[in-house]
């Protein structure tokens, strides 16, 4: 009887090991979507880990936009942008950036970003051709300036601008939009007015009220 026992019990052992192999020959995704790609024929061995196959989701889809370096300033997380089908403007929809690539493509100087659409109309097929247009109207207009120009004192930041009529320099604080700055820019989002010349280098030599040479400076 206790030999029949233990016999019993590595059956049951192997079943369930059994059981837990089969369980993975049976992908599930987490989520409803349509196969874009497949890495995997019928019959093959595949390894833990390797990918099969990939799936788009069908409730949110993305815009992917390439932005010229000189553009990019401009362009923050949360922005909106307005999506058209090149093949019929009528056709639109309204995408919010939700990823901006940390580095230019080393070979086109363009920075890569996400346009998530929620619920995208079924016309918005997946490989569509489309145009993004951004909805300044719908933040703060801003002005981009070279993160050189930016100096900090007691907190706040500031920048040096010129007089023209004295060809001196006095200090203005400005706000800065945290969310769009990079290696080479900033953009103020308040504190400066289109026009205004300010000094964008070598900013932390200077004092109040000191004249400097015009012909380098930067209208923002």
């Amino acid at each position: 009887l206790k030999s029949a026992t233990a016999n019993a019990a590595r059956a049951k052992a192997s079943l369930a090991k059994a059981n837990e192999q089969l369980g993975y020959s049976e992908l599930r995704a987490e989520f409803d979507g349509v196969v874009t790609a497949t890495s995997a024929e019928m019959g093959q061995t595949v390894s833990a880990g390797q990918p099969v196959l990939k799936l788009a989701r069908i409730e949110q889809r993305d815009v992917v936009v390439d932005v010229p370096e000189a553009q990019f300033s401009n362009v923050r997380l949360d922005d909106s942008f307005r999506v058209a089908l090149q093949l019929d403007g009528r056709m639109q929809a309204i995408g919010v950036v939700r990823e901006i690539a940390p580095q230019a493509d080393p070979n086109t100087r363009t920075y890569r970003l996400k346009i998530g659409i929620d619920q995208a109309p079924d016309i918005f097929r997946l490989g569509a051709v489309v145009t993004a247009t951004p909805l300044v109207g719908e933040r703060k207009q801003a002005i981009a300036l070279p993160l050189s120009a930016i100096r900090h004192e007691g907190g706040a930041s500031q920048v040096w601008v010129v007089d023209r009529s004295t060809a001196q320099v006095g200090p203005r604080v400005v706000e800065l939009d945290g969310g769009a700055s990079n290696a080479r820019s900033v953009r103020i989002l308040s504190g400066l007015q289109e026009g205004e010349e300010v000094v964008v280098a070598g900013v932390d030599e200077l004092v109040d009220g000191q004249k400097v040479k015009l012909g380098q400076e930067q209208r923002p």
